[in-house]
């Protein structure tokens, strides 16, 4: 006697919304490294520069007869507002490219949230985009993490310059060779300096993306009753995501991700029931009413998402989210999506991963 096929309960619009902004959120999230390996590669050749005139002026600074005296303080301040100078076009430069990027990133966000809802709700529904000058603002006009994209950059590059001049400093203190005192820098200024900006790129992506996904909400409440937020839920998370993951605020009310830097959390819509909505369904097939039932959907994390995706032989999919290197590390079972990330939540690198976890490559025959 065969087995009757099982017969599963309909998801609902807001269940399918949730499964797909989980997913697209692991899209960001590759978007996100992008631009900050962009930036990376653009102060990295800068930093290059500057260790070369560090070391050109620092040699003349340095000559035998020079102390910590008036003269040569105010040398070492010429120096480091010099190097200053040498950088600050530069971090310009990065915050232009990447302000242009997220203006792209807002109106791709808020055309995909729309069309999202379009695909997902069983009957027609209109869905209005926000207005241009709205989604630029979001970029250049609204804080995250207490400060604007400008200021950020503008607190990177002060950041900096003092930098310079206390690490050289310190260097002639402790009577160190310039090529010594060229290592300090680069080891405490200019790396912190990179991975500063990675960071803000990261954040300014999330940012972006929550925030135009909430003017596109804004501008169709008759059709959204609240927003969910949905945190990654790993040994990454930090307790405050952790608490928040799963709540629903009304739109434009209540917390918003980026809760900090480096935050990774996302939100989805929470349609309307079809008799909030006014629509005459009395006589549509029970799949349909039942698939616009209006209620809040069950949290989802990342991991049990992507791991639904391989029991369903969706490989592509997990391909796409994590790489076909990560893709083949998860779907066989042998590390979770907690693992490609580092403690501030930066994605490791392939070769980053096999460093770590070298037993693993070797029985998966992963290179």
């Amino acid at each position: 006697m065969s087995t009757p096929p099982k017969i599963s309960r309909p998801q609902t619009v807001n269940e399918g919304l949730l499964q797909r902004s989980v997913r697209h959120q692991m899209l960001l999230q590759r978007v996100g490294n992008r631009e900050a390996a962009r930036i990376r590669k653009l102060l990295a050749q800068a930093h290059g520069d500057v260790l070369v005139q560090l070391e050109r002026r620092l040699s003349l600074i340095t000559q035998r007869g020079y102390d910590l005296g008036p003269a040569t303080t105010q040398r070492l301040q010429d120096l480091a507002t010099g190097l200053g100078e040498m950088m600050s076009p530069v971090m310009k430069q990065a915050q232009l490219d990447l302000q242009r990027n997220l203006t792209d990133l807002a109106h791709q966000e808020a055309s995909f949230q729309a069309g999202l809802i379009q695909t997902l709700a069983p009957v027609p529904v209109e869905v209005v985009l926000p207005a241009i000058a709205t989604l630029q603002a979001v970029v250049t006009a609204r804080p995250f993490a207490g400060k604007l994209l400008s200021e950020w950059f503008d607190e990177l590059g002060r950041r900096q310059q003092s930098g310079v001049l206390q690490s050289v400093r310190l260097g002639i203190v402790e009577g160190e060779t310039v090529p010594q005192i060229a290592r300090r820098l680069q080891g405490e200024v200019l790396d912190l300096t990179r991975r500063g900006a990675e960071a803000v790129a990261r954040t300014a992506v999330n940012h972006v993306s929550t925030h135009a996904r909430e003017a596109t909400f804004a501008a169709n409440q008759d059709l959204i009753s609240g927003v969910q937020w949905v945190s990654t839920l790993d040994s990454r998370t930090c307790a405050e995501c952790q608490a928040l993951d799963g709540q629903v605020f009304g739109v434009n009310e209540g917390r918003r991700p980026p809760a900090h830097v480096n935050c990774r959390c996302t939100t989805t819509p929470v349609l309307r029931s079809w008799r909030a909505l006014g629509l005459n369904l009395a006589r549509a097939p029970e799949g349909t009413r039942a698939s616009m039932d209006g209620q809040v959907p069950e949290s989802l994390t990342y991991n049990a998402w992507l791991r639904g995706r391989v029991q369903a032989g969706d490989l592509g999919t997990v391909e796409d989210a994590l790489g076909k290197t990560r893709a083949k590390l998860f779907a066989a079972g042998r590390l979770k999506v907690e693992q490609f990330v580092d403690q501030q939540g930066r994605t490791l690198t392939v070769q980053q991963l096999q460093a770590k976890e070298a037993e693993v490559f070797k029985q998966l025959r992963l290179s």
